[in-house]
């Protein structure tokens, strides 16, 4: 399964990339193919502008998506440890679980 990564960011040191990666690794192991928002968004960057990028990434449709049969390329969020103290991440979550798309903290995805 494809799964989106969030969880805290802002006032991390190196914005959390090592835990990031860390749970990516321990998802693609699993057998699940992870991706995780600093793929999509570079250190210069607004708060504002980085959450827009990556709530579009979480919400892109999948490759084989059409008008009557839209699909998320998502088939769930893997939430890390202490997202819950995160604005950006409890945005995503919200938005996450309102549109049906299943949110687990990440160790429920292994």
């Amino acid at each position: 399964m494809n799964i989106y990564v969030i969880g805290p960011v802002t006032g991390k040191p190196s914005r959390n990339i090592k835990e990031f990666s860390r749970v990516k690794e321990a998802l693609r192991i699993a057998g699940h193919k992870a991706r995780i928002p600093h793929e999509f968004i570079g250190d210069y960057l607004r708060w504002d502008d980085c959450m827009r990028i990556s709530v579009r990434e979480m919400l892109r449709f999948g490759r084989f998506s059409t008008p009557s049969w839209p699909s998320y390329r998502y088939g769930g969020i893997a939430m890390l440890d202490g997202w819950e103290d995160s604005k950006g991440a409890r945005i995503e979550h919200d938005l996450a679980v309102s549109l049906g798309i299943e949110c687990r903290p990440w160790r429920e995805w292994l």
